[in-house]
C-alpha cells in the first residue's frame, strides 16, 4: 500500500472553514484543475496535472505547493500561509507575493460566503480589493482584485480530509493471457481504466468479479469500471 495523496472536501458554509490545511482553487468547476500555488515569489496558477478531482466535493493531491494554512484570526477574519510564510497583498497591484512570518507584511481578509459565488476575501489592506482568480488578458492567475472586475472568480476551499492509500488488486487472467495482470486502486473511487483485457481460445470475456461465482462486478466486459474500489487492502 503506498500514500498517492491526500484527500480534500469542499467548505460550504463560513462555519467550516476553521484552521487546518486547504486548497484553494477558483469557485467554477471548470477552474477546479488550477489551483492556487507558489512559482518562484509571485502567487499564480498552477498547473492542472498537478491535481486530479474526484467529483464536485473532493480533491486528491500529494503536491505539497498546492496545500495552505488557513487560519481563523477572529469571526469572519482569516490568513493564508505556507511553510510559515504569509500571503501579502498590500498594494493597489493585482500581484501578490508570499512573505515572511512577520505581522507588518501578512495580509488578513474579511471572508464571507455565498453558495453561488463562493467565498470572498476582501483585504484588510485596501478593503477594495479581494483575492480572486482572474482570466483577464490570458493571465488565468491568482491575485489581488477588484470585486466586480471582470472574468473573475471568487474562492472554493477544500479542507483536508484524510490521507488517501492506493491498494494493489491483481487481475486473474483465468488461465487465459495477455491481461493487464494489476492495478492501483484508490478506495472510493471509479476502478482505474484503461487495462488490457485477457484473452483465452473459445471464450469471451466477461469483466473482473471478487469471486469465482456469485462475486461482485468491478470491470465490464469491456472493460470499463463498473463500481468505486471498496476494499481496504490489497
Amino acid at each position: 500500500v503506498n500514500v498517492v495523496g491526500d484527500t480534500y472536501e469542499k467548505v460550504t458554509s463560513l462555519a467550516n472553514l476553521v484552521t487546518g490545511k486547504y486548497v484553494i482553487v477558483a469557485n467554477t468547476v471548470d477552474k477546479a484543475m488550477t489551483p492556487f500555488a507558489v512559482q518562484s515569489a509571485t502567487i499564480s496558477a498552477w498547473g492542472s496535472e498537478d491535481v486530479t478531482v474526484t467529483g464536485s466535493n473532493t480533491i486528491n493531491t500529494d503536491d505539497a505547493n498546492l496545500v495552505w494554512d488557513v487560519t481563523k484570526v477572529s469571526n469572519g477574519v482569516y490568513r493564508i500561509s505556507q511553510n510559515g510564510n504569509y500571503v501579502k497583498f498590500t498594494s493597489e497591484s493585482n500581484n501578490g507575493q508570499e512573505e515572511g512570518n512577520s505581522t507588518s507584511t501578512r495580509t488578513d481578509f474579511n471572508v464571507t460566503y455565498a453558495s453561488a459565488t463562493g467565498f470572498a476575501l476582501q483585504n484588510q489592506w485596501n478593503t477594495n480589493r479581494y483575492f480572486k482568480y482572474s482570466t483577464n488578458n490570458g493571465l488565468n492567475t491568482f491575485g489581488n482584485w477588484g470585486q466586480s472586475s471582470g472574468n473573475t472568480q471568487n474562492i472554493r476551499f477544500f479542507k483536508f480530509k484524510e490521507a488517501s492509500v492506493k491498494y494493489t488488486v491483481t487481475l486473474d487472467d483465468n488461465e487465459g493471457t495477455g491481461g493487464s495482470g494489476s492495478v492501483q486502486a484508490i478506495n472510493g473511487l471509479p476502478m482505474p481504466t484503461p487495462i488490457t483485457k485477457p484473452t483465452k481460445t473459445g471464450y469471451q470475456f466477461q469483466g473482473y468479479f471478487d469471486a469465482a461465482s456469485g462475486g461482485t462486478c468491478y470491470y465490464k466486459n469491456d472493460g470499463s469500471s463498473n463500481r468505486n474500489f471498496d476494499k481496504n487492502a490489497n
